[in-house]
């Protein structure tokens, strides 16, 4: 009997231990937020205005209409939502583009860190294709 719980109670022990010694399952990234503060035409796409639409993830964030060369679009004056506090982890792409009729025409991106997390404003600009963007954006580690 006594070998048996000494057996018992090793086990226990052995499984004990595995368990704290266990190195802990990696964190996930925390999620933070991105606030789009204005966008800037250094170059239209197209010879007449642009109608510019901010996607992020896949979803629209941001709406201009007849923007045009030289022309700084505040958050405050999109059409379709204002572009803050847009939650991701790990990090995200704003991607620009130029609707023309039903069609969007990607004119570029902009890749961004949560590495960029509580750094004040930043800018970057999309010109990957025809057009060119400026985007100046905070990334908060809370709302704003």
């Amino acid at each position: 009997m006594l070998l048996r719980l000494t057996r018992v109670f090793g086990i226990a022990l052995a499984a004990g231990l595995a368990i704290l010694l266990a190195p802990p399952p990696p964190a996930s990234a925390a999620t933070v937020y991105l606030s789009i503060m204005w966008i800037h035409c250094n170059d239209q796409s197209e010879p007449f205005s642009d109608e510019i639409r901010l996607r992020v993830a896949g979803a629209q964030v941001g709406s201009w209409d007849d923007v045009d060369g030289g022309e700084t679009h505040w958050y405050y004056s999109s059409s379709f939502t204002r572009p803050l506090n847009i939650p991701f982890s790990g990090g995200t792409t704003v991607n620009v583009h130029e609707l023309d009729g039903s069609d969007l025409g990607l004119i570029g991106w902009i890749n961004i860190s949560e590495g960029e997390v509580d750094q004040g404003e930043r800018q970057q600009t999309a010109d990957q294709y025809d057009g060119s963007y400026t985007l100046r954006y905070l990334v908060t580690s809370s709302p704003i």
